[in-house]
């Protein structure tokens, strides 16, 4: 069997997708799949892989709106650059805007037929986004019919949330159309697999999952500072660390908590975001270690005593399940989750219940006094252990180990 999968952002190593997409990879070939990759091609140095990886060409006409990892912290920004990003994910618009374009499309059409020809393409695996990839996995199902083609999302295209479209209801029209000749759509949970514009078909959840080398065999580490870890970036509009910072600067007046004993570690490229937001919480200690490799951050919450996660929950999109909440499963440190909206079962399932932490949203009318006597019971655990215990239920956990998941969904 020959699987070929399409992933535009391949090459580029800020794309926090190329993890999801170097699983699959490497899962599919453990199972004796040939594995073939069409990339994009990038000024930066190939990922190191054990499969094929090729590069194409593109027309990107967005290079003049590119934005930097930590452009996301802009809390304003320029009207135009906004509607101009919007527009990009609109159809008909997202067909000239959309990273990729026609030089790319072309491409990767003429390297197919040469390809199939040579060795014969039994699978296609195409994962959003961009929508280019999508549009050229439906172009390889027309060119090839007998292939069985997978769509993978790791997010909405029309995301009510994020307002990222114009005209929703036109651009979700679209994609019902191209995901016709689709024969399987997966995605990362059940909370996006309902709003996704996929007409009859029902999306299959593929839960991120962690990898082995994610995975903390000894989470009881003592330090000798209580430590709580935030790794990542944050988008301003849908993420706010501000309630646990309060919380932690009000215990720390109050007495509760010993400012001495506090450490704060951060990992991530928004250095300048986070120093504005501890301007006003001075008697927080913080550590930034600002942008480190992903091993790096694996470490860093494995020896954290807390790990912070920030998402966001509408009633009209859920289940933002990202890698990285399964990487702080796997570090064995309980979890402050803070849900920007309305409450998520999925990451309150998987937080209180697999990790033994604590899960808030906005709208938990007695959030502060909770966070508060939480963070105060942990900070005790640990003035008496010299590290707060693992509340961790292996047994619940070992269920999202990634080889796990992949063998029982690609078994489906």
């Amino acid at each position: 069997m020959h699987l070929l999968i399409l992933a535009y952002h391949f090459t580029s190593q800020n794309s926090v997708g190329n993890l999801r997409i170097q699983k699959l990879a490497n899962s599919f070939q453990n199972l004796g799949y040939q594995v073939t990759l069409f990339a994009a091609v990038s000024p930066e140095p190939t990922l190191d892989s054990s499969f094929r990886v090729i590069q194409f060409p593109t027309s990107d006409y967005t290079f003049f709106i590119k934005r930097r990892p930590s452009s996301r912290s802009q809390e304003s920004g320029n009207f135009w650059l906004k509607a101009i990003l919007r527009l990009k994910n609109t159809f008909p618009f997202l067909y000239l805007l959309s990273p990729g374009g026609p030089q790319y499309r072309c491409a990767i059409q003429k390297a197919f037929k040469t390809l199939h020809a040579d060795q014969p393409v039994t699978h296609l695996l195409t994962s959003y986004d961009p929508v280019y990839d999508l549009i050229i996995g439906r172009d390889i199902k027309r060119i090839a019919p007998e292939l069985l083609w997978m769509v993978d999302f790791r997010d909405l295209p029309v995301d009510p949330v994020k307002k990222n479209t114009w005209w929703s209801n036109t651009t979700n029209a679209f994609y019902r159309k191209l995901l016709r000749s689709a024969d399987r759509i997966t995605t990362v949970s059940q909370g996006l697999a309902r709003p996704l514009p996929i007409a009859s078909k029902h999306a299959t959840v593929l839960y991120n999952g962690f990898s082995e080398y994610a995975f903390n065999p000894a989470p009881n580490r003592k330090t000798i500072k209580f430590t709580i870890t935030y790794t990542g970036t944050v988008d301003v509009r849908l993420q706010d660390p501000r309630l646990v910072l309060q919380a932690l600067a009000t215990l720390i007046d109050h007495g509760q908590l010993d400012a001495r004993d506090i450490e704060f570690h951060l990992a991530g490229p928004q250095s300048p975001l986070w120093k504005k937001w501890f301007r006003d919480f001075p008697a927080i200690h913080y550590v930034d270690h600002g942008q480190v490799s992903h091993p790096e951050a694996i470490e860093l919450q494995h020896n954290s005593q807390l790990n912070l996660l920030l998402t966001w929950a509408s009633p009209e999109s859920a289940g933002i399940l990202t890698t990285k909440l399964f990487e702080y499963l796997a570090a064995q440190r309980p979890i402050i989750a803070y849900v920007q909206g309305t409450p998520d079962p999925e990451i309150n399932q998987l937080v209180e219940t697999v990790n033994g932490g604590l899960c808030l949203s906005t709208i938990d009318a007695d959030k502060s006094n909770a966070l508060a006597r939480w963070i105060v019971k942990q900070y005790h655990l640990w003035k008496k252990h010299g590290f707060v215990p693992s509340h961790t239920n292996l047994n619940l956990l070992n269920h999202y180990r990634w080889d796990h998941i992949f063998q029982a969904w690609h078994d489906q």
